[in-house]
Parts: structure tokens; C-alpha cells; sequence
């Protein structure tokens, strides 16, 4: 069907000049394609640009998911495709996935500017599960939530994403990162919000677990359905923390994993 296109892995490789193979494809992609995924694929600038003009040119309009797990993403990438993004206003994507493990991001600006209803005005789902993100995008990631723009997202997927920090901040960075996300978890916000996967990299400890918490409790919480979140329990502090997250309780909640670290 017109309606699903997978290029598989390798699409883009040294056979054929990039820029130009990409331009061919994406030139006679049907403009009906609903669900379009580059998964596994390595996204040279020179292939971002071609899919940046496809979609200023109309082929992605009525994409819902664009997966591009997996391709090589960085900042530079993603700032060409945001301008793109913004460019149509009024793209249609609801769902859009930017993990895998090849996928690193590590400005602040990269997910603010993604985050606005001027670039992704109907998105509801949004994966980074398994990508490499520094502190700093991280906060820039729950600075674009906390602009209150993103009022259909109902799954945000933060599982295994990875915090690129020095060893001996890595616990002071994931704090830092829990409470700007925890800022950002209010129904005036995301109003939609239902699911929230956290990874364990930013699994809350301290104030981090106390903002998170809070958050989660709050009369001002989003309707979240599923929660997943992971906590080290290896200290006495930890223990407070585990205890703290086994109380919680808010009403439309029908799964809450919570797993432990010693």
C-alpha cells in the first residue's frame, strides 16, 4: 500500500551519490504516505536536506509517523529538518521517533524549537528511547514541554536514553534533568499527557525524586495513565526515595512500574 513506505537499511549507501538517490526518492514518494520510516538508515547531512526540500515541497503532508530511529541524528540534522518542519506549517505528524542508539543530541535548542505547535502541531507521540542526550538538550527538551504548546502529546518515551555527562556528575546531571522534566508534567502543559516511560539514566534521586513525585501528585498533574520509572534503592536515601513512589496513588493511573535498582 501507497500508505506505508519503509526504506530498509542501506538505502542511502555508497552505490549511488546520497544527495542524489535521496532527491530521486523522495521526489516520487505518493503524497498519500501515511506512515514513513528511514529506520537503520545512515542520514547524512546531504539526505536530511533532500527530505528537509520533500517536505517543504508538500510529499510528507500527510505523514502521520516519520520514524527516523536509528540514522545517525545529531543537532545540526535536526535544526534542518525543524526549519523544514516550520517552513509548512500545519504538518500532520502525530507520532515521531528519534531514538536508536546511532542518534545523539546535545543542544538545548534542538528540542525547544522542535516542540512548538508551529513545527509539530499535532504530535502525540514522542519517542527518544535508546538516543545519547547531553544535560543540556535534556533541559531543553522540558523547556519545549514547559512552553505549554505540545497540547496533544499523550506519550512522551524517555526509555534507556542516555546522559552524556561526566561519571562523577552523572548523578548530579540526572537530578538536575528529573526536575526540569518534572516542571514541565502539568495538565496546563501537556494536557493530554497519558504515558511517560523514564529511562535509567533519569532515574529521580533526591530532589529529583521529590520533584517527580510532586509532580506526579499535584492537583495541577496531567491525566497520565502509564508511568514507568526506575529508582536505586542502595542507600538509605534511595529507600526514602522507593517508599515515596509505593505511595503514590492519583485515580486515573492504571499502570505504574516501578523498577529497583540495588
Amino acid at each position: 500500500s501507497d500508505r506505508f513506505l519503509f526504506f530498509a537499511a542501506g538505502t542511502f549507501g555508497p552505490l549511488l551519490p546520497p544527495r542524489a538517490t535521496a532527491r530521486l526518492l523522495f521526489a516520487s514518494m505518493p503524497s498519500c504516505v501515511e506512515t514513513l520510516s528511514l529506520e537503520g538508515s545512515f542520514l547524512e547531512v546531504a539526505v536530511i536536506e533532500a527530505l528537509a526540500k520533500a517536505v517543504k515541497d508538500g510529499r510528507l503532508a500527510s505523514v502521520r509517523k516519520l520514524n527516523l530511529a536509528n540514522t545517525s541524528l545529531d543537532d545540526e540534522k535536526m535544526a534542518i529538518l525543524s526549519s523544514a518542519f516550520a517552513a509548512v506549517r500545519g504538518l500532520r505528524v502525530e507520532t515521531l521517533l528519534l531514538g536508536g542508539v546511532s542518534n545523539a543530541f546535545r543542544r538545548r535548542e534542538t528540542f525547544c524549537t522542535l516542540l512548538r505547535r508551529d513545527v509539530l502541531p499535532s504530535l502525540a507521540e514522542f519517542c527518544v528511547a535508546d538516543a545519547t542526550l547531553s544535560p543540556t538538550a535534556l533541559e531543553g527538551l522540558a523547556e519545549g514541554l514547559c512552553g505549554g504548546e505540545m497540547v496533544w502529546l499523550e506519550c512522551l518515551d524517555l526509555q534507556r536514553v542516555r546522559v552524556s555527562s561526566v561519571s562523577s556528575e552523572s548523578a548530579l546531571c540526572r537530578e538536575k534533568c528529573v526536575v526540569a522534566l518534572s516542571r514541565a508534567l502539568k495538565a496546563a502543559l501537556v494536557p493530554r499527557l497519558k504515558t511517560l516511560y523514564l529511562g535509567p539514566c533519569l532515574s529521580p534521586q533526591g530532589e529529583g525524586a521529590k520533584a517527580l513525585v510532586f509532580a506526579l501528585t499535584s492537583d495541577e498533574a496531567p491525566p497520565l495513565r502509564t508511568v514507568q520509572v526506575r529508582v536505586y534503592s542502595g542507600d538509605q536515601e534511595g529507600e526514602e526515595d522507593v517508599s515515596a513512589f509505593k505511595n503514590l496513588h492519583f485515580p486515573a493511573l492504571q499502570s505504574f512500574k516501578l523498577d529497583l535498582v540495588v
